[in-house]
């Protein structure tokens, strides 16, 4: 099941998309649904009729450009970089966004890379550097599906969640190294609020939020030692990290792999849809 007409509408609100919410919803239902693989420049230039209209519908794309909606967004002050490319510092997060494919961005990708560095994106289609750029090769691609949290189910527990922060970090590092949920470096927990779960003064789950494209923000770094599994630890983080993000106004979404059938089906029983098909490229600098 991909996004349905509620949530289509949500999202439109949530953007404050005004008097062009009927071609927003459109693009909502359909573009997001239908077109996977058009990009969000093609989209605005279809339906824009003027300057604000294509200011809004860019706007109802952050979610497919979620890394430089982010870094233009509530993120600019962890920004590096300028107009065309933009990255995080490497001890907060892996990720980095350009603003299209030109050789124009490109260029400024690689002036943010030291040698062997690597960065990664998430978009619509794998990214392809131009033959142009030969120290920028693309050593990872994972096909992803996007969803977003449609309905909120508040999960009842009597567990106690901690807040975590800077003096827990090696505790996190340590559970992330061991579960694998994704890249977490020493300053990612400062892109969000992040939860923890302890057992006998140990850190046993936690979950988080990463990327925070303009009204929305991404769940992120879910996992449970092996040990604490089946317990509904995941589900309790989840639902509260997820209070959270709608309680200042914005809407949860997540990525998961698209072969995790299990993860997504968990996603689903607890209020998230699918919204699209996306890639995450990983490059790297060559000498």
């Amino acid at each position: 099941m991909y996004v349905s007409d509620a949530v289509a509408t949500l999202l439109a609100t949530r953007l404050r998309v005004n008097a062009t919410m009927t071609v927003a919803i459109w693009l909502a239902r359909h573009e997001w649904n239908d077109c996977r693989r058009r990009r969000t420049h093609d989209v605005a230039s279809r339906f824009a009729t003027d300057t604000a209209t294509a200011h809004q519908l860019q706007a109802v794309n952050a979610l497919d450009m979620p890394v430089w909606s982010a870094l233009n967004t509530e993120h600019t002050a962890l920004a590096l970089g300028g107009p065309m490319a933009k990255r995080y510092p490497p001890d907060v997060a892996p990720f980095a966004g350009i603003l299209d494919e030109s050789p124009s961005s490109f260029s400024a990708l690689l002036e943010l890379m030291a040698v062997g560095d690597h960065v990664a994106t998430f978009t619509v289609e794998p990214v392809v550097p131009p033959d142009a750029f030969p120290a920028l090769k693309v050593v990872q691609l994972v096909t992803g599906i996007q969803m977003v949290e449609e309905t909120h189910h508040e999960h009842v527990h009597s567990l106690t969640l901690d807040a975590l922060g800077e003096s827990d970090v090696p505790e996190m590092q340590a559970l992330v190294d061991l579960t694998k949920p994704g890249p977490f470096a020493p300053r990612t927990h400062e892109l969000g609020g992040y939860l923890g779960i302890h057992v006998g003064g140990r850190l046993v789950a936690m979950a988080g939020e990463r990327l925070r494209p303009d009204g929305f923000s991404e769940v992120s770094a879910v996992c449970t030692h092996p040990e604490h599994r089946g317990r509904g630890y995941s589900r309790a983080l989840l639902s509260a990290v997820a209070r959270g993000i709608r309680d200042r106004g914005s809407m949860p979404f997540l990525h998961v792999v698209a072969e995790n059938h299990s993860a997504i089906a968990l996603y689903a029983r607890i209020g998230y849809v699918k919204r699209r098909r996306m890639y995450l490229t990983v490059m790297a600098r060559a000498a």
